[in-house]
């Protein structure tokens, strides 16, 4: 076949046609993949500048230097990610910091950021800080960085609500005016608001218990019936058995339960006290419970009763017998002090349980003094408040073996008041006298007038003109004395 002076193969066209086809196809894509390519290219080149300038920052490492350049680069998000993570880890590793007012200002804007990266970010600065120096507390406070943190613990994401809350804490933590400042900003209503949902993150109820300690430890101290949600969650983790939440529940309690009476009794009537002496009983929740109910004892007569009602008083005493545990000794001592400050019935309770006896003998078979300092001022309260029928129930030579033991200590206070029980004594059992002297209590009581003290040569002289004076005084020459000292 024949055409124009061509001759024409069907099949040669269809395979040139094929080819051609091809051709223009593999040229097609090529373009499509040069494009993806140079795609490809281009991003590489602008994460590598990205990157670039990040190890400029990350190369210098002085705090200072990372501060300049948060406050330089502080509309790129990420790389204000990068720079607040270097300076979380800076200021984990030096101890001097000293950032500018402007950083502070900065972190406390970024709580209003977008991104929940970089509120988080911020907050576990903010927390660090709060928790190194008052003044950084002060700053943030100056800015209401306190209104915006306050804000966030209500926030949907619990992280982000976990630091606010520790944040808060530490702020109310590093004094009294700070404290004041979130009282008065609403921290319990919005703790309250908190609570009424069921928080099941571990570590924000730990901060949530810390920052509740720390709004209850100044003189001026809220209502806990304000905080009402707060023993609710108390209650259940008391109950839960948690050996991570129920030393935090503890540490709340001792917060809302410290020196006021009002308060005292209203957390007496919402609290499992039962639950608390369970507690002590544990040797990982002991000391922790102990306080708590150190604190309770100081509340009113009713307060304290309804502890003794429980058996209390029977796992002291088994504390006590045991001597293993020095903290719990001494939380111990002091706690039956409070007790002893009570009524008579709440002395007969002491009595019938053994305490005197058991305070005797920590006071003179364990050596830490402090610990046998609480434990005498314990005696002495007992002895200084009981009646005249119970100070006869009480062993004199225990008693007394234990204050020949402390009566030549240094402590003026202590000596005195230790003087003032056996001036009692002697005054209600006068066949006292003759045990104290064949136990060297006389010679105990002539050697305190050598004492630096004052009021404590006078308080000896007393009690020695009075019970143990024969008549008879001998003066000596100012020679014999001299030789005598």
């Amino acid at each position: 076949m024949k055409e124009s002076g061509k001759l024409i193969n069907p099949k040669k066209n269809l395979k040139i046609e094929a080819r051609r086809m091809n051709f223009m196809a593999s040229v097609h894509s090529s373009h499509i993949l040069l494009r993806l390519d140079y795609t490809t290219k281009l991003r590489k080149q602008r994460l590598n500048n990205f990157f670039n300038l990040q190890r400029t920052i990350v190369d210098s490492a002085q705090i200072e230097d990372i501060c300049s350049d948060l406050l330089k680069y502080k509309e790129n998000i990420e790389l204000t990610h990068h720079l607040l993570r270097k300076l979380k880890a800076s200021l984990t590793i030096s101890t001097d910091v000293n950032l500018d007012l402007n950083v502070i200002e900065q972190l406390v804007s970024l709580l209003d950021s977008s991104s929940h990266e970089t509120i988080l970010e911020a907050e576990c600065i903010l927390a660090d800080l709060s928790m190194s120096e008052n003044k950084y507390c002060q700053y943030i406070i100056s800015l209401d960085g306190h209104l915006k943190l306050l804000k966030l613990i209500l926030f949907p994401d619990p992280l982000i609500q976990k630091q606010a809350v520790r944040t808060l804490g530490n702020i109310a933590g590093s004094g009294s005016m700070e404290r004041e400042k979130l009282l008065h900003a609403g921290v319990l209503k919005q703790l309250n608001t908190l609570l009424e949902k069921n928080i099941d993150y571990k570590e924000l109820i730990e901060d949530l218990c810390c920052l509740v300690y720390n709004l209850f430890k100044g003189n001026n101290k809220p209502k806990v019936k304000d905080i009402a949600k707060f023993l609710e969650l108390i209650n259940i983790l008391l109950k839960s058995k948690d050996n991570q939440l129920v030393p935090y529940a503890l540490i709340g309690l001792q917060g809302v339960t410290k020196i006021n009476v009002q308060n005292i009794k209203y957390v007496v009537n919402k609290i499992s006290i039962k639950e608390i002496i369970n507690c002590a009983d544990s040797k990982e929740t002991r000391n922790e419970a102990l306080k708590v109910l150190g604190n309770m004892c100081m509340g009113c007569a009713k307060s304290v009763k309804k502890l003794l009602d429980q058996p209390f008083l029977q796992l002291i005493a088994k504390i006590l017998t045991a001597k293993d545990d020095n903290e719990a000794v001494k939380e111990c001592c002091w706690l039956l002090s409070n007790i002893a400050l009570g009524p008579p019935s709440h002395i007969q309770h002491l009595i019938d349980n053994f305490i005197p006896k058991l305070l005797c003998n920590i006071i003179t078979t364990i050596g830490y003094f402090n610990i046998r300092k609480k434990a005498m001022y314990a005696l002495i309260n007992v002895y200084l408040n009981a009646t005249t029928f119970q100070v006869f129930q009480i062993c004199l030579v225990e008693v007394f073996d234990a204050i020949i033991q402390m009566v030549n200590i240094e402590d003026s206070q202590l000596i005195i008041s230790i003087l003032k029980v056996l001036d009692r004594v002697f005054e209600l059992n006068k066949e006292g006298l003759v045990l104290f002297e064949s136990l060297g209590g006389v010679k105990k009581l002539e050697e305190l007038q050598l004492h630096p003290n004052v009021d404590v040569i006078n308080k000896g002289c007393e009690i020695l003109d009075k019970y143990f004076d024969d008549g008879e005084l001998e003066f000596k020459s100012d020679e014999e004395m001299e030789e005598m000292i």
